[in-house]
């Protein structure tokens, strides 16, 4: 009797784990699959239109890009080729919270060239920053869709994109998407689940991890569940771990940041700066020697839209007096972009990584109100003129740079000792390789060929914004 008993206990147990197991997988279904059936025949269209851009010319305007797409070279070279270019490079103690686009673009390039590599790659964080805020919005916005589209795609070329912020911008990516599903799951997610998104969110960029724990603990007392941050408080632990590594090891030069100014025109002009030039749809191109005064006018009209929306949003909150989440985290994402100094750890000008998210929340806001019907069709052809007009331009100055500015090439031999003429630059501990700085040629070849890039590597002008 006692042996059925026990049998009959097991079996009871056994079902149960099974239908919790299956209860789990089945929530994780549901959200991916709302997730991609919120797509329609429109965010396949700007997808292609991100792969227009990203495939269709050898060489981008993207600043950074040519820094990480060595970075990646260097990490394939050394770990699948053992070559340590004479000792010239060295791995770093510890993994630094900026690692991905290196570790993607080496792994990648077993298997293609180093520039298809950085490609895909871009691709693919272009794709994360656009399905991202579309995750974001639609989570608070449920019925304007093809609007929520045409911003989402409007702002993937932001200035941190076009400034080939690559890791930040992956990690901008996947935190949109992460908050999305913590959101949707209520915060009910497994420690091993959360761990991995922590993980993955470290080695994209440091300020991505903070802008989810920050969602997360604003979450939780929004909705007054504190007792669902335990989970993964446990979870954060291996993240933790190696911040704490990360930060003891790298090296003094780089703890150095440019003092706080306390000069209130000067934070109050740093603030509308940033606020108003990360998101203009005519971003100026470092090789143009001036823009043409149409493109100079309506990138002052769209600071002006942007402002107008932001203020009316705060004042119209303020009076209703209903303080929603989305309220509350664009106030705490705000004080960032006012304190911050203009270089901290390795990030110059680190207020700008907190902008988008700010007004991504500030939409939300603006477009849950009702409106009439003629404000919401000047509403969408302002944003749809935007979208089509801002394309277009990045689409011609890709153009250019590919054909005219390309002309030039170096090696990377040259490109890094570029890169590297001054000791300082090897106080970027945010790079997985750190060199050599006694060594004032690099001695070891680079199997010549393999890696050629432009002389003018592109990117954004912040002069005369």
């Amino acid at each position: 009797m006692k042996e059925k008993d026990l049998f009959r206990s097991v079996v009871s147990l056994s079902s149960s784990s099974y239908q919790n197991t299956v209860r789990i997988s089945s929530r994780s279904q549901l959200y991916i699959g709302e997730l991609f059936t919120n797509w329609n025949s429109l965010d396949f269209v700007f997808i292609i239109l991100i792969a227009v851009y990203v495939f269709r010319f050898e060489y981008l305007p993207l600043q950074d890009y040519p820094n990480w797409l060595y970075q990646g070279f260097i990490f394939n070279e050394y770990v699948f080729h053992a070559n340590t270019f004479n000792g010239f490079f060295h791995l770093r103690p510890y993994i630094p919270p900026n690692a991905i686009s290196t570790v993607f673009i080496g792994v990648l390039s077993t298997f293609m060239s180093v520039f298809m590599a950085g490609k895909i790659f871009i691709f693919i964080t272009a794709s994360l920053l656009y399905w991202g805020t579309a995750s974001y919005l639609i989570l608070f916005i449920k019925d304007r869709k093809a609007l929520i589209s045409f911003v989402a795609f409007y702002l993937v070329f932001n200035v941190n994109f076009l400034m080939g912020f690559l890791n930040y911008c992956f990690g901008f990516g996947i935190t949109l998407l992460v908050i999305v599903y913590f959101v949707r799951h209520d915060l009910k997610v497994s420690r091993a689940v959360g761990a991995v998104l922590f993980l993955l969110l470290y080695l994209s960029h440091f300020v991505a991890l903070f802008l989810v724990m920050a969602f997360l603990a604003l979450y939780a007392y929004h909705k007054k569940k504190f007792r669902l941050l335990r989970p993964l408080l446990l979870a954060i632990v291996p993240v933790i771990i190696l911040f704490l590594q990360y930060y003891f090891f790298r090296q003094s030069e780089d703890l150095n940041f440019v003092p706080y100014r306390e000069d209130l025109y000067y934070r109050f002009h740093m603030v509308i700066h940033w606020l108003l030039s990360v998101t203009i749809p005519f971003h100026h191109y470092k090789w143009l020697l001036a823009q043409p005064p149409l493109f100079e006018g309506l990138n002052f009209l769209s600071c002006a839209i942007t402002s107008l929306v932001i203020f009316y949003t705060f004042f119209s909150a303020w009076k209703k007096g209903i303080w929603s989440l989305e309220l509350r985290m664009a106030l705490l994402l705000f004080i960032p972009i006012v304190l911050l100094p203009d270089y901290l750890g390795g990030l110059l000008y680190p207020s700008n990584r907190f902008v988008i998210l700010f007004l991504l929340n500030i939409l939300v806001l603006y477009f849950s109100e009702r409106r009439s019907k003629f404000k919401e069709r000047l509403t969408f052809i302002i944003v749809f003129l935007m979208v089509v007009t801002s394309y277009f331009y990045n689409l011609f100055y890709a153009y250019q740079f590919d054909t005219q500015a390309a002309s030039e090439t170096v090696t990377l031999e040259s490109l890094i000792q570029n890169s590297y003429a001054w000791e300082g630059t090897n106080g970027f501990e945010h790079h997985i390789f750190y060199h050599g700085i006694t060594h004032h040629e690099i001695l070891s070849p680079f199997r010549s060929g393999l890696f050629d890039y432009p002389v003018n590597c592109g990117g954004i002008s912040f002069e005369n914004r």
